[in-house]
């Protein structure tokens, strides 16, 4: 789970960092894709799941956080591509 966190604290610093560049050079808001809608709907309901499910078995708990961290990496590398492409 720690894995989880340090991927979401990166991921969303350099989003950051990288979106108010694109503001500062474009001079345009770029809005949230498919794929952040994505990820954040995922860290909430592996939470949830978490939560109230107190007693899971390892397993799933490790197949559910990693599935969520990959969503969180295919995520980052999207919205590099998309700043990137908008930075030209």
């Amino acid at each position: 789970i720690a894995v989880a966190l340090a991927v979401l604290v990166i991921k969303e610093i350099f989003n950051a960092v990288g979106n108010l560049k694109l503001i500062n050079t474009t001079g345009h808001v770029h809005g949230a894709l498919w794929h952040g809608k994505l990820c954040t709907i995922l860290l909430y309901a592996v939470m949830v799941l978490h939560l109230v499910w107190y007693n899971m078995p390892i397993a799933v708990s490790y197949i559910t956080v990693s599935i969520c961290i990959a969503v969180m990496l295919m995520s980052f590398v999207l919205y590099t591509i998309r700043n990137l492409k908008y930075k030209k």
